[in-house]
């Protein structure tokens, strides 16, 4: 940032700052240089580019910035549009040939998270549901086949992390995805369950607050609550076609609001636009 400025006092061009959680959040709120160097930053950019909705209203409210200045870059999931089809077919040709429910945890990287879906299984039947967690790292997954021998729980298949295109075909696979997350961002996972066309049980945290509507395409718990992922997951399969039925008809606008691709071009036209201003 500080060498944007110069770089703008200096080449008289325009000047476009991309701002993150810390950038806001953390920093500012720990020393009050911090707090005066991010508002001459904001304040002096041409354009300032945000990542959720809840930094964008910060940016409003509490640095004062007018809202044609903020461009809205939600980094959603990678997904072309003609495979919302494909993974639709692969529902309903997969859902006739299980015979237990598939719920499915994804931590990518070393989130720690997963205690929380591991413990849910105390609560539900074994007979009926089948756990499925994705856990990029190494060291995570032996902490929480650890936990899972401790608790005694056998009904989860814990898996190292798998390419994007075998992820998004495990997602479509499985009938829900829980996040039962402390924080995030916008969740990209719970995008891409979303648009593959499965509902979602999650914590009200970061951007899965906006898009997760419960009772319609899934259902909020409350953080480090186990009982509770397993109270949504029988109230979701209670009435899962209804909710199934409701994820299919919101795919496509879900698509259009996160698709990332849609966001480059529309970034890239601003840009565009601010050059011809100041040239």
């Amino acid at each position: 940032g500080i060498f944007g400025l110069i770089a703008k006092q200096v080449k008289n061009k325009p000047m476009i700052s991309v701002i993150h959680g810390s950038d806001l959040n953390y920093l500012p709120e720990k020393s009050s240089m911090f707090h005066w160097l991010a508002k001459k930053i904001i304040n002096n950019s041409d354009l300032v580019v945000v990542l959720s909705l809840e930094h964008q209203q910060k940016l409003i409210i509490e640095y004062h910035v007018e809202p044609k200045k903020i461009f809205l870059a939600l980094p959603g999931p990678k997904i072309s549009y003609e495979e919302i089809a494909r993974y639709k077919k692969i529902i309903k040709q997969t859902s006739n040939f299980k015979d237990r429910y598939l719920i499915l945890f994804i931590g990518r990287h070393f989130i720690k998270r997963g205690e929380d879906f591991i413990r849910s299984f105390k609560y539900l039947n074994d007979q009926k549901y089948q756990g499925i967690m994705i856990v990029d790292d190494a060291q995570e997954r032996k902490r929480l086949r650890k936990i899972q021998h401790d608790s005694k729980i056998n009904d989860i298949i814990i898996l190292p992390g798998v390419k994007n295109n075998i992820l998004l075909l495990i997602i479509s696979i499985a009938d829900v995805l829980v996040i039962p997350s402390l924080s995030e961002g916008i969740s990209t996972t719970g995008l891409e369950a979303l648009i593959c066309g499965r509902p979602i049980i999650a914590t009200p945290v970061g951007e899965i607050r906006k898009y997760l509507i419960p009772g319609q395409n899934g259902f909020f718990v409350e953080q480090k609550k186990p009982a509770q992922i397993a109270q949504a997951v029988e109230k979701l399969f209670s009435n899962y076609q209804q909710i199934q039925n409701n994820v299919f008809q919101q795919q496509e606008k879900i698509y259009d609001t996160y698709n990332f691709d849609q966001f480059l071009i529309r970034l890239n036209r601003r840009k565009k636009r601010l050059k011809l201003i100041n040239n």
